[in-house]
């Protein structure tokens, strides 16, 4: 098939039920070729990424080791002390000791309550909400949107109304 629209041959065409079968049982047997190849490359996939993670590991647990070791030798040697962390210089690196910030664990109802200077008030759109209550109408050959709880129509510089095009499916 794909050879006669490369050659300009006599165009496939179909014409009755028959025909339309026959391209419906292409299509399935075209998407389980896929299938079956992409099935096979997701499992050479799958082969190679437990391989990525037991290098990974493996240097992960080499490295951690001779990072312990480090550590032990830093705390034997004369290091740069300052307010935030201690380092060691050497030829090839740097052997740091980091104080890290303190972590805040905090109750925000009990925060807000002792410092409401420090509250945010912004309101929000409930747009989930107001959703289901609209429904579309036809006026004088326009669509118009309505909010179905008090009939109130929505202005078009709130809320325009964009006709998508229908999608031509094939199901196999």
């Amino acid at each position: 098939m794909e050879n006669e629209r490369e050659s300009g041959e006599a165009k496939f065409a179909i014409t009755d039920d028959r025909s339309a079968e026959w391209a419906l049982r292409k299509i399935r047997e075209i998407y389980a070729e896929r299938d079956r190849l992409v099935e096979l490359c997701n499992l050479e996939i799958e082969a190679y990424n437990e391989k990525i993670e037991a290098f990974d590991k493996k240097a992960d647990s080499d490295a951690t080791y001779l990072k312990l070791l480090l550590a032990e030798y830093f705390a034997t040697v004369p290091h740069k002390a300052t307010k935030t962390q201690e380092s060691y210089r050497l030829p090839s690196g740097t052997l740091r000791l980091k104080r890290p910030a303190p972590e805040y664990r905090r109750d925000e109802a009990l925060l807000m309550h002792a410092f409401p200077e420090f509250v945010e008030n912004r309101p929000s759109f409930q747009w989930a909400e107001f959703k289901k209550t609209l429904r579309i109408e036809e006026e004088n050959g326009k669509k118009i949107v309505v909010c179905a709880e008090d009939g109130q129509v929505v202005p078009e510089t709130a809320l325009q109304l964009i006709e998508r095009a229908p999608e031509f499916v094939v199901e196999v």
